[in-house]
């Protein structure tokens, strides 16, 4: 009689941790399959200022950035089309800073917990003087 209720209290125990733990678990793991992503989306911002910062104002520092940034997305395999990326010059002559900025929707990958989230990466460096 004793062992018979003992089962019956941790099968009501688990009946009852069970989805709280599944939802944490499913939490923790969405979160650790976007973490990546989002670094991915910084570097590849900073690599796109990084060429437009090198590039004389005379060869279109803006539009390199901007094409930097999309063959980046395009190879961590995102989905380029979808990327909102802008770029352009700020400050004035003496200071002048290029600003990359990337937007990306991400779906979650689970499913199990909804979000509407986006990806975002910026970086800002000056124009070196050349």
């Amino acid at each position: 009689m004793i062992n018979r209720s003992r089962r019956a209290n941790t099968a009501i125990e688990v009946a009852l941790t069970l989805p709280l733990f599944a939802t944490l678990l499913a939490g923790v793991l969405e979160w650790g399959l976007a973490q990546p992503r989002q670094t991915l989306v910084e570097h590849c911002a900073r690599d796109a200022a990084r060429l437009g910062a090198l590039t004389k104002a005379t060869d279109d520092p803006v539009g390199l950035a901007t094409g930097r940034a999309r063959e980046r997305l395009a190879e961590a395999g995102f989905d380029v089309d979808a990327a909102a990326i802008s770029a352009q010059v700020l400050g004035s002559a003496a200071g002048q800073l290029i600003a990359v900025e990337i937007s990306i929707p991400y779906p979650p990958l689970l499913g199990l917990i909804p979000t509407n989230a986006t990806l975002e990466g910026t970086a800002r460096m000056r124009l070196e003087d050349q």
